[in-house]
């Protein structure tokens, strides 16, 4: 009679098919064949097993071939083969620490890192946490337990009401790497666990959906990165999530279909700010009869199917020889205004700088990344200054063809140099804005054992080729080289590409990149070939070091 309720109901038909299973058909004296029931992992220590890769997307690009990867199974059980620079970990709120049994924040518990700790040492930057609701953590500190492959964090803080929107999470987080990975830290791969606050599975679909889109978006866009890795839970059924990457991965190839318009500018603009936008088209119109247009009017997210990315956008931004922004405080209240304007700057690896020219419209609290896009190829045209804009946008449809005058097969982004003239007139420049901060560096890295630029550069070089950091004006990223970052850029009045040495870890892992740069710089120096691009001159005071070059080869450098 105890058996009546809860697991004994359907318990004859259970002993049925045991029996038919074992072929004793009516043999009731036969002991009943009991299923035990698998037990399910508890928050502690970590099971066994390894994430595994279920299924993946390919992202190409003119330069290379980028991947989104599903996969499965628990944060801290990554192989050193799938090592990932960067791991998301969700908060539901800034400094809420409460860490469900197998999300990221757990698995940081687990292995013994206190993210409080870990807080107080980065000492987060505000900006990036008033507008992408993240903070980059430095590198972990070491030895890591075996499986937490991670060198950085990257906490996403929900302010409150994201969760409802999974689209604005991704958005965030691909706008924030974004703006770190152009030109503050190398990061090659990211993690993105789907579980924790995460692990609803009514929900964690439409993450999955989310997630895929906008780092696609990204990604195609030109964001250099090449991994982003999607992790579901380990210990749940994810064929649900599995099919919706499958048919993600069938669709978004069938977007990458070539548009055969092209554009002379896309104007990025607040619906606030409409009446300004408008007038600007009307004197480019006046001005350059014929010149194409495509009209970044906001139509409101409502206009889209949750968590899409615009794809018309997307292709317009690629089709445009260059991207005008009228920043304002209500153009960074706009989500489709942020995103278009974090997709052109991701064009801008493709293109080689001079996509964005960001015009500063409205005194109003910059992101991060349009603080340095201003500061390396933009224009202050605070309050409002109409004939400032009027005076620009001469400037650069003077000499410029315009898609109809281009020859077919030219490339009219190439031809457009106006960006070039923008960093020219350029005298002062904030490069704490661009690199972030570098004051203590110098210190650290001499005390760890790397010589500074006396033990390797003797006078008679120094006065050849040394040049002050603080007197080259950098413009748009337009590559990346073995070290870091090459950037187009104004010293002694001309236009060179200076080759960056980026941070990419703790001040350990930067021991052996400063000494092997130093060393090129030397090498460099000393070379004279017609093959290879003219040496200008070198910043050599660690830590901001960097290499001068002739930028009549960009794609050499």
């Amino acid at each position: 009679m105890g058996n009546s309720h809860g697991l004994g109901s359907g318990g004859a038909r259970g002993r049925a098919a045991g029996d038919a299973r074992d072929g004793r058909h009516g043999n009731q004296s036969a002991p009943e064949k009991r299923v035990v029931p698998k037990p399910v992992p508890v928050y502690g220590p970590k099971d066994t097993g390894r994430a595994a890769t279920v299924d993946f997307i390919n992202v190409h690009t003119k330069h290379f071939t980028s991947r989104i990867e599903l996969m499965q199974g628990k944060v801290e059980s990554l192989s050193k083969t799938d090592a990932t620079d960067l791991l998301v970990v969700y908060l539901r709120a800034r400094g809420d620490h409460k860490a469900n049994r197998d999300s990221a924040l757990a698995a940081l518990n687990r292995s013994g890192i206190s993210l409080v700790q870990l807080e107080k040492q980065t000492n987060p930057n505000p900006s990036y946490r008033r507008h992408y609701h993240c903070w980059l953590s430095k590198s972990l500190p070491k030895p890591r337990p075996d499986g937490f492959e991670y060198d950085r964090l990257l906490v996403y803080e929900d302010p409150g009401k994201e969760l409802e929107s999974d689209d604005n999470i991704a958005l965030d987080i691909m706008q924030c790497l974004a703006t770190v990975i152009g030109g503050e830290v190398e990061i090659n791969s990211v993690m993105l666990p789907l579980m924790g606050g995460l692990l609803s599975h009514s929900l964690r679909k439409h993450f999955v959906r989310a997630a895929v889109e906008i780092t696609y978006a990204w990604m195609m866009m030109g964001l250099p990165i090449r991994k982003i890795r999607i992790l579901l839970p380990y210990d749940t059924d994810v064929s649900k999530d599995l099919e919706t990457f499958r048919k993600l991965k069938d669709s978004l190839g069938k977007q990458d279909l070539p548009s055969k318009k092209k554009y002379d500018v896309y104007v990025s603009y607040a619906q606030e700010d409409a009446a300004d936008a408008e007038a600007l088209m009307f004197y480019m119109k006046e001005t350059r009869p014929g010149i194409e247009i495509f009209d970044g009017a906001p139509k409101g997210l409502k206009m889209r199917d949750r968590g899409v990315v615009s794809v018309p956008t997307i292709h317009a931004i690629k089709k445009s020889a260059m991207i005008l922004s009228l920043l304002s405080d209500d153009y960074f209240q706009s989500k489709e205004c942020t995103e278009a304007f974090s997709l052109a700057y991701c064009s801008d690896f493709d293109t080689q700088g001079n996509t964005i020219v960001p015009l500063f419209w409205r005194s109003c609290d910059l992101t991060p990344l349009a603080r340095r896009l201003i500061a390396t190829q933009g224009v202050d045209c605070r309050e409002q200054d109409f004939e400032k804009a009027k005076s620009l946008i001469k400037d650069w449809l003077k000499d410029s063809p315009t898609v109809a005058e281009a020859q077919p097969g030219s490339d009219v982004t190439k031809m457009n140099n106006f960006g070039d003239r923008i960093m020219m007139q350029k005298e002062n420049q904030d490069r704490n804005l661009i690199f972030g901060e570098t004051d203590g560096g110098k210190a650290d890295l001499t005390r760890m054992g790397v010589n500074d630029a006396k033990s390797i550069f003797d006078d008679q070089w120094m006065n050849n080729w040394a040049v002050d950091f603080k007197s080259v004006i950098f413009g748009p990223k337009i590559g990346a080289g073995g070290f870091g970052e090459v950037f187009k850029a104004k010293h002694d009045g001309k236009i060179v590409a200076v080759k960056t040495l980026t941070p990419k870890g703790s001040e350990e892992k930067m021991i052996v990149p400063v000494k092997e740069f130093l060393q090129e710089i030397k090498l460099m120096s000393d070379l004279s070939h017609p093959n290879v691009v003219s040496f200008i001159g070198a910043c050599v005071d660690v830590p901001t070091l960097a290499i001068l070059l002739e930028v009549s080869v960009p794609a050499f450098v």
